[in-house]
């Protein structure tokens, strides 16, 4: 799913076990003659409160040719939202009712867990059938201005025994790229420090500035607020929080993961973390 200036999801997309890109807010609007362009205001990529994009596990059932039926439980698929390409592009906003899932699944298969003994099966009798679970799959998130993060997030295990999912987000560097001959830039209008915020709850931003596609996001600029609530309750087991580098030979400028205050993240897989600095916002030692 590909947009110019605006990337709209307000439906339901799905493909069970399977990957959804959904990209947009990458439109730049040359200026003449200096090689320079820039961004139009407002583009971005939003999921509405209606919009969901599903990839969740599920069950299948495959007629063979010796006329079985092979029967498999497969894991939570792939969502990927960017509004970044290459140096153009916009913000991300998944407002509150949104929802991505790549949840695992459960149900039978025809293939036995791992550490089951093997069975000699005669040609006359049923092959057996086990009860399994599926692992939940991966979220990426990439912003070239800024996000909103304000819906769900879910990526849970078929069962508790199994891995949950991954959720990767990262923000682009905002260095200055240049002034064309009428003053314009490409993609902003000055360098910016940028920062990926961990906290404890979700903002409320999209509600409370009454924000809606099409508009100037400016507000949003160079920042991603990031819930660990959102995070905990998704079920993920792993998180990559990354700040990018501009493809422009810019000086970079100050860009950082800031852990607010009172902010406290466990998580049964790995949490990395790519980012010049990384600021305790608050917090003591």
């Amino acid at each position: 799913l590909v947009g110019d200036q605006l990337a709209v999801v307000s439906g339901t997309v799905e493909a069970a076990a399977g990957t959804i890109n959904l990209r947009g807010g990458t439109y730049t609007r040359p200026n003449a003659g200096d090689g320079y362009g820039s961004g139009l205001s407002g583009q971005s990529v939003w999921l509405t409160g209606t919009g969901k994009l599903l990839a969740r596990g599920t069950e299948t059932a495959t007629p063979q040719s010796n006329g079985s039926v092979l029967l498999e439980v497969l894991g939570g698929g792939e969502v990927n939202i960017s509004s970044r390409q290459e140096n153009a592009g916009g913000h991300v906003v998944l407002a509150p009712g949104s929802v991505i899932d790549v949840s695992g699944a459960t149900g039978s298969s025809s293939r036995s867990p791992a550490g089951t003994p093997s069975q000699t099966i005669s040609r006359l009798a049923a092959a057996p059938v086990y009860q399994a679970a599926s692992p939940g799959g991966r979220i990426s998130i990439t912003a070239l201005n800024g996000a909103l993060l304000e819906g769900e997030l879910r990526a849970h295990a078929g069962e508790p025994a199994v891995a949950g999912g991954t959720l990767t987000v990262a923000l682009a560097r905002h260095d200055q790229l240049g002034s064309s001959s009428s003053g314009q830039t490409f993609g902003w209008s000055r360098a910016e420090a940028v920062h990926i915020t961990l906290q404890p709850e979700q903002t409320r931003l999209v509600e409370q500035l009454s924000l809606a596609y099409g508009q100037s996001l400016s507000a949003l600029d160079a920042n991603i607020p990031l819930s660990t609530r959102l995070i905990e309750a998704g079920g993920f087991d792993d998180l990559s929080l990354s700040i990018l580098n501009t493809d422009s030979g810019a000086v970079p400028q100050s860009a950082s993961i800031l852990i607010a205050a009172g902010t406290n993240l466990s998580l049964p897989g790995q949490i990395k973390i790519n980012a010049p600095v990384i600021d305790m916002v608050g917090n003591n030692g």
